[in-house]
C-alpha cells in the first residue's frame, strides 16, 4: 500500500486515503489550499480557481453532482453553490473554505459509513452520527435542502456502502 497523500490548509494537515490532492493558489493571494480531486460524486475540482464573472467576486474551484459550480464568495468568504448557466448563487455550502475542507476530511475519514450487509437502521444511524460530528464544525451548512443535508440524506438511505 502506498503512503497516503496529505491535504494542506493553513496549519492543518490531514490524510486523504483515497484521492490525490489538487493544489491551487487561494483567492486571498498566495496561501495554498489543498482539495481532493474528487469526493464521491458530490464534488470534483479541476485544480484551478476561476472567476465566474468579472466583478462578482465569485471564484469557482469545482463542480457539484448536478454540474453546478462550487465557488468561494470572496466578499463573505463563504463556499457557495452557483448555477452553471447563470452564475447566480443558489445556496451556501459552508461558511468558509476551511469548514468546507474540514467537512470533506471528516466525511472522507469516516468512510465506509456502514457495512455492505447493513440495513436501513445502520445507514440512518451512520448519517446521524456523521451529522452530529459535522454540526460541531459548521451547523448552518446542515440546514434542510442544503448541499450537505442532501449528502447526509443519501448516506441515510444507504448510498455509501
Amino acid at each position: 500500500m502506498t503512503e497516503p497523500r496529505q491535504w494542506l490548509f493553513g496549519a492543518a494537515t490531514f490524510k486523504n486515503l483515497r484521492e490525490y490532492p489538487a493544489f491551487a493558489a487561494s483567492p486571498d493571494g498566495g496561501r495554498m489550499i489543498g482539495l481532493p480531486q474528487r469526493f464521491f460524486h458530490y464534488f470534483t475540482t479541476d485544480g484551478l480557481l476561476r472567476p465566474l464573472d468579472h466583478g462578482t467576486g465569485i471564484i469557482r474551484f469545482g463542480y457539484s453532482i448536478s454540474g453546478d459550480y462550487i465557488a468561494v464568495d470572496s466578499a463573505s468568504g463563504r463556499v457557495v453553490l452557483a448555477n452553471a448557466k447563470t452564475s447566480s448563487i443558489s445556496s451556501v455550502v459552508n461558511s468558509s473554505l476551511a469548514n468546507f475542507i474540514d467537512f470533506l476530511q471528516v466525511c472522507e475519514s469516516r468512510y465506509p459509513y456502514y457495512a455492505d450487509e447493513g440495513d436501513l437502521d445502520d445507514s440512518i444511524q451512520a448519517a446521524e452520527t456523521l451529522r452530529n460530528e459535522l454540526a460541531k464544525i459548521d451547523p448552518a451548512a446542515l440546514e434542510p435542502g442544503t448541499y450537505w443535508s442532501d449528502f447526509l440524506s443519501d448516506v441515510a438511505i444507504g448510498d455509501y456502502t
